[in-house]
Formats: C-alpha cells, sequence, structure tokens
C-alpha cells in the first residue's frame, strides 16, 4: 500500500504524527507533504522536530 499523507497548518497536528508512527510500524509506503504552517504547529504543539516527522516518512516534499 502507498499513502500520501497531507498536513495543512490546523491544530491537531500530533494526529498526523501518530498515523506517521503507526504507518512506518506496518512498513506502508508514504509520501509525506507539510506545509510551512503545519510546521510551526508541529514546533508548538508536540516536542517532535522536522527531522523526526520526515524520517518517518519514505519520501517527503
Amino acid at each position: 500500500m502507498k499513502l500520501v499523507i497531507g498536513m495543512t497548518g490546523s491544530t491537531g497536528v500530533i494526529y498526523g504524527v501518530r498515523i506517521m508512527e503507526v504507518l512506518k510500524e506496518q512498513n506502508v509506503e508514504t509520501h509525506l507533504v507539510i506545509t510551512e504552517w503545519a510546521k510551526k504547529c508541529l514546533a508548538m504543539e508536540t516536542d517532535y522536530k522536522l527531522d523526526q516527522l520526515k524520517a518517518l516518512a519514505t519520501e517527503y516534499s
């Protein structure tokens, strides 16, 4: 299975992080697309760094 995961600047970015963790555990190929506002939410709402999130994806843009 291959999935594209899009993260925007809405609150609740932790749900996107969690789905990426679960998909990685299941060896699902993912392509992560993340907006600048989502990056800001990631920093404000979680302890995750962008590099950690990128590492969960097969591809990143």
